[in-house]
């Protein structure tokens, strides 16, 4: 025969509050030794670099923190972030050109924070730094470069103009542990006057283009006439003295043969006896003068 036993509430009461009083415990257990893990690391995530702040020292830690998981000591250091990934910052400038024109100019700047020596961008500038040095170095470096040239230059070597603003900037936010990485150019503003100028000039210097072409055109046209009529010249002056040295030569062999005649008629007489012989019809003259200018004439005809 069983017995049936009595559960008393009170007692029921006081172990729920046991049981219940052990799991918050456990609960802030958990909690306290999650403050404290978070007191003693801290996380930098990716494109960051992380500073301690140690209030006891009263500054800054003089080292810089990468990504990653890192130790610090409770309630005495925090951590604060500075992004070290390249970052854009556009701005615009007024200056004055060589020549005095008002020149509004519109840059681009990527640059970013020194990973290794972001502690000391945090000491003395803090994270206002693009207010407080970036704004001020480009408009300073724009108005020291643009100084150097005219308006006009500053269109026409544009490139020359970036790379000196650019330099410019390097040197200056070195010194603040900025980086950069690349600068350029948007655009140009000038006065409406200016502009107005601009392409006054831009519409002659195409108009003298245009009459450049035609000029060039009539001066090839011309230089081919000249090149031909001369081409004609030394042609009839090759003709003529081809001419006259055959002429020369001609008259050079006739004189020749009639030294070398006159030579051998001189050397033996009776050749004129042989020219007369060869040239001979055959037949009597019928007049005939003697050497003392007897003439003599053959009657053999009329006897017959």
């Amino acid at each position: 025969m069983s017995t049936q036993r009595n559960i008393d509430p009170d007692d029921l009461i006081m172990y729920v509050m046991g049981g219940g009083k052990k799991i918050i415990g456990l609960v802030l257990v958990l909690i306290f030794g999650i403050m404290i893990f978070n007191s003693v690391v801290f996380v930098v995530p990716a494109g960051y670099s992380g500073i301690i702040f140690n209030g006891l020292e009263g500054g800054i830690k003089q080292m810089s923190y990468g990504e990653g998981w890192h130790l610090k000591l409770p309630i005495v250091e925090t951590a604060d972030f500075i992004e070290v990934r390249v970052r854009k910052y556009e701005d615009d400038a007024d200056s004055a050109s060589k020549d005095l024109q008002d020149v509004r100019t519109k840059v681009a700047l990527n640059y970013h924070p020194d990973k290794s020596k972001t502690h000391r961008l945090y000491q003395n500038i803090g994270l206002e730094y693009e207010t407080r040095i970036i704004a001020p170095a480009i408009e300073e470096s724009i108005k020291s470069v643009t100084a150097r040239y005219t308006a006009e230059e500053m269109i026409t070597r544009r490139g020359e103009v970036s790379l000196g603003i650019k330099e410019k900037l390097i040197e200056r936010l070195s010194e603040y542990d900025l980086l950069v990485n690349d600068f350029s150019i948007v655009d140009f503003q000038f006065s409406a006057g200016f502009n107005n100028a601009i392409e006054s000039k831009q519409v002659a210097e195409q108009d003298a283009q245009r009459e450049m072409r035609v000029l060039d055109k009539v001066r090839i046209q011309a230089t081919s006439k000249i090149a031909a009529a001369e081409g004609d010249k030394q042609s009839m002056i090759l003709r003529a003295d081809g001419e006259a040295q055959a002429n020369i030569m001609k008259a050079e062999a006739e004189a020749k043969a009639i030294e070398m005649q006159g030579r051998a008629l001189k050397e033996n007489p009776d050749v004129i006896k042989l020219r007369y012989i060869e040239n001979w019809n055959g037949q009597v003259p019928k007049v005939q003068m003697g050497r003392d200018s007897m003439m003599l004439l053959d009657i053999t005809d009329e006897l017959k």
